[in-house]
């Protein structure tokens, strides 16, 4: 895995250098003093070398948001390097497509709303829409290929009937229809049905265990009908907890260790077994959280003192930023649930941009 950290760790360095140098961050005291904040005081590093293509999240965010505010200081090089990060950022996972979604629609909502005075709006919407256009098409290209369906969500796991289960109101909902089952989930669990995310879904006691495969695709078409009748038969369960839910993931951006010591070993009969490790607490880990919110703290202080005299373009990005962190929170708690890595793989473009806009200020003082 160490060649998929570097290729995560170029790109995301490569986004963050991008971003600042717009922002108009100059000398290397200024790069050398945003480096380490980002290593040492945000959950990027930790989201480079995960095996998982979280760190895509905050990719496709910061790359949609500078080709759309910073347009005029790229080079057409850069735009369109940019472009193709943030495209291979959309075809990663389908969890980074409602972020982009978003931030094309959110950005072709301020530049029709400031179209007598924004600076080529037409230009900065195709580079805006270009990433979700091209991925889009990679993501359902390739799931036509591999499963013969074109989805962005071919073949997934329902994350979100999984969620509704683990807070209730599927559960009772299921065990009150699957007494007389009409759905391919009533034919794996009948009444009993598991009271966790991780009991519903894996292991040999889940669905990845126990469905069949054509089970499976019955029981991702049903999914959507599952969720939303089950909210209709206990709404205010279901509102309450995804209230509560998406508040706190709106600020749950603490990160966990990662594991190197989990193994695959063959069981007695000779099949892979997977065997996890538990997990240490490390006061390594423990210091980087409080960081990382100590200095989204001090970024959310600075723009609170100084935004009278944020420019325009710094104003729509800082907007943009927080919108789509919201737009995340509410995403993932509805398609899957809470998770404290979700809302920590974005969080790190917020002191991002905070800083580069507060050391390009300190370069700019200083060279006059």
């Amino acid at each position: 895995m160490i060649g998929l950290a570097l290729f995560q760790t170029v790109l995301a360095a490569f986004a963050c250098a991008v971003v600042a140098s717009s922002l108009g961050v100059v000398s290397k005291k200024a790069y050398l003093i945003l480096g380490i904040t980002l290593s040492a005081a945000s959950s990027l590093p930790m989201f480079t070398a995960f095996a998982l293509p979280d760190v895509f999240a905050g990719i496709v965010a910061a790359c949609q948001i500078v080709l759309f505010t910073g347009l005029e200081r790229l080079s057409r090089g850069v735009r369109f390097a940019l472009a193709a990060i943030a495209s291979l950022a959309v075809a990663v996972h389908a969890s980074i497509v409602p972020l982009a979604l978003w931030l094309c629609i959110a950005g072709t909502g301020v530049a029709l709303w400031r179209r007598k005075s924004e600076l080529r709006p037409a230009m900065r919407l195709a580079w805006l829409w270009a990433p979700l256009l091209a991925g889009g098409i990679i993501t359902v290209g390739a799931g036509f290929v591999a499963f013969g369906e074109t989805s962005v969500v071919a073949k997934h796991y329902p994350h979100a009937l999984a969620r509704s289960v683990s807070d209730g109101p599927a559960r009772w909902y299921l065990e009150k229809e699957c007494r007389t089952p009409r759905y391919a989930v009533c034919e794996v669990f009948g009444t009993k049905i598991p009271t966790t995310v991780g009991g519903f879904l894996f292991n040999d006691t889940g669905l990845d265990g126990r469905a069949t495969p054509e089970q499976m695709d019955r029981i991702r078409a049903e999914e959507s009908e599952i969720v939303f009748r089950a909210a209709l038969a206990y709404p205010g369960t279901e509102l309450g907890n995804l209230a509560q839910h998406v508040v706190k993931q709106s600020v749950w951006f603490w990160v966990r260790p990662a594991r190197y010591g989990d193994q695959v070993r063959p069981d007695s009969s000779g099949n892979p077994d997977f065997v996890e490790m538990a997990n240490i607490p490390s006061a390594t880990i423990y210091a980087l959280n409080v960081a990382i919110y100590a200095v989204i703290a001090l970024c959310t202080v600075w723009i609170g003192i100084n935004a009278r005299r944020l420019t325009q373009s710094q104003l729509t990005a800082i907007s943009l930023i927080i919108s789509v962190l919201a737009v995340n929170a509410a995403f993932c708690v509805l398609a899957s649930g809470l998770s404290d890595r979700y809302q920590a793989r974005l969080a790190w473009i917020f002191p991002l941009f905070v800083l580069s806009y507060v050391l390009s200020r300190h370069d700019k003082e200083r060279s006059l």
